[in-house]
């Protein structure tokens, strides 16, 4: 595929079409190519279907509603979609969309060549580093908002007004009880009732025959449940599974799936029966997950030993070819995976780095030569890369 980008153009207006945006084309040094014109849904579904193009630029009646665009462009991999806003024939408008557009364009154009470097760079690395974030997981189903919040936590909603389940593990409930109520929910719901999800099984399927690490700011052992191998996944902000003195009075961590199956179970009113509210076994104070979330998060022998496997993991790299996939990595805590792995790449002479993220995928300057980008799902990309 080449630098040019494929434009399918479909709006009622085509005359307007014509005269504001295809000389806009032509004047950025012939970069962008109509590819088709589609005066209403039928011609779109069919063009779409029909032709390799990067982006769809749409009139919002084109179709029935915008949510018939979405799923319509959400099977067909690699097209991005830019709907123009009310008043978008107007100059101002017109300018505004085709910024949009141009933003897309710098991420989606060359989609499939850069599925063939991706795939091309895995199979020649002696060596791969997977990083973890929050949007891997989101991929996977497990997402914090939304209608899977709403309908597993409609009690707490009304009665504390919470809005979705990682503002909710900072809620400042009144009683252990309440508190427990809910994290029992929480932790039943994302670490024990999800089986593996889709997009992690596709990725073992991608490395398992290589040498690889893993390093996951994710509790929900996800890693473990499609099979990668437990003493390569180092999960360096704790366990949804695991339980911790409060204060942190010693180091031992303690398995929680019977106790909190038996809290979701036995709660009412958004409350668990008092006895069932965990108590340090040493010291006698409450206990919390085992999450990140303050200065008295416990570091066990355990979690030790992976942050050494991962240290001396990266050290023995050296000149090999290696690929480094970023994974759903945004800004909430960039100097565990994503500032890291910029460094791993700038260091190291043979290393590719792969960021997949809708929200976060621009290139550093410093490694711009070095990496391979997507704004598309990541169980999309890494689906599609497995088939190569």
């Amino acid at each position: 595929m080449s630098d040019q980008v494929s434009v399918i153009l479909a709006a009622p207006v085509l005359d307007t079409i014509l005269q504001k945006m295809y000389p806009v084309f032509n004047a950025d040094q012939g970069r962008f190519r109509v590819a088709s014109i589609a005066a209403n849904w039928q011609d779109l579904e069919r063009n779409v279907r029909n032709m390799k193009a990067d982006v769809v630029l749409v009139e919002a009646d084109v179709a029935n509603s915008p949510q018939q665009l979405a799923q319509f462009l959400a099977a067909i991999p690699g097209v991005a979609l830019v709907v123009l806003p009310p008043g978008w024939a107007q100059a101002e408008g017109t300018i505004r969309a085709f910024s949009w557009m141009r933003t897309k364009c710098t991420m989606n154009a060359n989609y499939h060549t850069k599925l063939e470097k991706v795939g091309q760079a895995i199979q020649n690395a002696e060596a791969i580093l997977i990083g973890g974030g929050a949007g891997l997981s989101a991929s996977a189903g497990l997402v914090y908002s939304g209608e899977r919040f709403t309908s597993h936590f409609a009690d707490f909603i009304e009665q504390y007004g919470l809005t979705d389940m990682y503002s909710s593990g900072f809620y400042p409930f009144p009683t252990q009880e309440e508190k427990w109520a809910y994290w029992s929910r929480h932790i039943q719901v994302n670490r024990y009732d999800p089986g593996p999800g889709q997009v992690y099984c596709d990725l073992l399927r991608l490395v398992k025959e290589k040498v690889y690490f893993v390093i996951t700011t994710n509790a929900d052992a996800q890693f473990e449940k499609a099979g990668f191998v437990r003493e390569c996944i180092f999960a360096v902000q704790g366990d949804y599974g695991k339980l911790q003195c409060a204060k942190a009075c010693h180091d031992t961590l303690y398995d929680n799936e019977d106790l909190t199956r038996q809290m979701v179970v036995e709660q009412s009113d958004c409350r668990i029966p008092s006895h069932l509210v965990p108590r340090c076994p040493r010291c006698g104070e409450f206990m919390e997950p085992n999450l990140r979330k303050d200065q008295y998060f416990v570091e066990d022998d355990a979690w030790h030993q992976m942050s050494s496997r991962y240290s001396q993991f990266v050290a023995a790299l050296g000149d090999k070819p290696i690929v480094l996939l970023e994974l759903g990595v945004g800004y909430n805590t960039p100097s565990i995976i994503k500032f890291p792995f910029e460094r791993i790449t700038a260091q190291y002479p043979n290393a590719t780095l792969v960021r997949i993220n809708r929200d976060y995928p621009e290139v550093s300057h410093t490694n711009r030569e070095k990496t391979i980008a997507f704004s598309q799902d990541i169980g999309e990309i890494i689906a599609a890369i497995c088939e190569r």
